[in-house]
C-alpha cells in the first residue's frame, strides 16, 4: 500500500474504477461492517464482484472525474443517508493517521483508503437510514471479521491483509470533525 494520492486525470488514464475503502472504528477499535443486499453495477456499467449477502465495510465507487473527498462524502449521504451535520457530529479523522493510502483492491480498480473514528457507535446506527444496497451489521473486532468470516468481499479481504500493524485502528490526539475540508486537507498533505 502506498501512502500517497494519484490525480483524477492519472487514474482515469491507468484504471479502469476507482473508488474508497474507509475503515470506521468505534472508541474501542471495533469496526463497522455491512452487507451486500445484491449484484450491483457500477458507475462504469461494468459488475463490481459484489454478491449478495457478501461482508464488507463501507466502500464507494467513483464516478469519472470525482475528486475523492466528493466520492466519500456521497457514499455517506448515499450508503448511510447521513446529511452534513449527523457526519459532522458522529465521525472524525486524525490529520496524522486517517489516510493509509492507495492500492488495487482488486485488477484495474485503485481504492483510496482511510480509517476515521465515530464518536458514538450507537448513536451512529440509530442514526443510518437503510438503503438498496448495503445492510449495516454492527460492530466487529477485526481479528475477529477476517477469521470467522468466509463470506468476506474479495476486495475488502485483499486491503484487510495488506494493512494491520500496530498504528491500524488506533487514532492519536488529534483528532478532527470530519468535514469536506479537513478531508481535503487530509489528502493534500498526501499528495
Amino acid at each position: 500500500m502506498e501512502k500517497r494520492t494519484t490525480p483524477t486525470e492519472v487514474v482515469a488514464e491507468l484504471y479502469n474504477h476507482s473508488g474508497v475503502v474507509v475503515f470506521i472504528f468505534d472508541p474501542i477499535g471495533r469496526l463497522l461492517i455491512t452487507r451486500e443486499k445484491h449484484d450491483k453495477e457500477t458507475a462504469y456499467g461494468r459488475g463490481s464482484l459484489r454478491k449478495p449477502d457478501q461482508l464488507g465495510l463501507f466502500t464507494e465507487t467513483r464516478e469519472i472525474g470525482e475528486h475523492w473527498v466528493d466520492t466519500f462524502f456521497r457514499g455517506l449521504y448515499e450508503e448511510f443517508g447521513l446529511d452534513d451535520d449527523q457526519i459532522q457530529s458522529l465521525l472524525e479523522l486524525d490529520l496524522s493517521q486517517s489516510f493509509i493510502g492507495e492500492t488495487k483492491f482488486r485488477e484495474s480498480c485503485l481504492a483510496s483508503v482511510l480509517q476515521i473514528k465515530c464518536k458514538d457507535p450507537q448513536l451512529f446506527l440509530n442514526t443510518i437510514k437503510p438503503n438498496t444496497e448495503i445492510d449495516v451489521i454492527g460492530w466487529i473486532s477485526p481479528d475477529f471479521f477476517l477469521k470467522a468470516s468466509k463470506n468476506i468481499r474479495f476486495g475488502v479481504k485483499k486491503v484487510l491483509g495488506e494493512i494491520g500493524g500496530p498504528d491500524f485502528g488506533k487514532f492519536s490526539d488529534n483528532l478532527v470533525t470530519f468535514t469536506k475540508f479537513n478531508l481535503e486537507k487530509l489528502y493534500s498533505m498526501n499528495s
